[in-house]
């Protein structure tokens, strides 16, 4: 099972009960919104995580995880570009491509 796929699980009756939010290496999480569960991206993670990392969403062609937020999307491409600045040529130009991918990705307004 995959973050993704816990988007379908129904979220229990709020009252009385609280939530442990797992945050997978790769940096995405599954929030409780509304009446189901969102899989959201909260934090860049391990960039090269296999399972839910940013590289392997590129790589592979994956549909993208959207940002919890524009302020955490714009934390994660900070945090890329000033990598890029440190690194050799070509660990340069790979962060250079993941950063493209995160200006383009989604986030969600309301979080």
């Amino acid at each position: 099972m995959t973050m993704r796929d816990l988007e379908n699980v129904r979220p229990p009756d709020p009252r009385g009960t609280f939530h442990v939010v797992y945050v997978a290496p790769g940096g995405v999480a599954v929030l409780p919104f509304a009446d189901r569960y969102l899989a959201v991206r909260v934090v860049l993670g391990h960039v090269y995580d296999p399972h839910d990392g940013l590289a392997a969403e590129v790589d592979e062609g994956r549909e993208p995880v959207p940002w919890e937020s524009a302020a955490v999307r714009d934390e994660a491409l900070a945090a890329l570009l000033d990598r890029a600045e440190r690194a050799e040529d070509a660990e340069c130009s790979d962060l250079l491509r993941l950063a493209e991918h995160v200006r383009r990705t989604p986030y969600y307004e309301d979080a």
